[in-house]
């Protein structure tokens, strides 16, 4: 998006900047329908929470990025 965004603002002569704040509108855009679109299939096929126990448990990541055995 950001190399389209030059290549826009050299052939029309717009500054880059204008064309990047423009391009704010349907970014944003496209991720609400996303998220709409996810929200409202779950309540469709009334999909429910996950339950704690089948959460993913991240807190097992070391800083290294590694997880430990005795962590599980």
């Amino acid at each position: 998006m950001g190399a389209t965004a030059f290549i826009m603002a050299e052939l029309t002569g717009i500054s880059y900047w204008n064309i990047a704040l423009i391009a704010i509108i349907p970014s944003i855009l496209y991720y609400v329908v996303v998220y709409s679109a996810v929200h409202f299939e779950a309540i469709r096929t009334n999909m429910g929470f996950i339950e704690e126990e089948r959460k993913p448990f991240w807190g097992c990541l070391s800083p290294r990025g590694t997880c430990s055995s005795q962590s599980w």
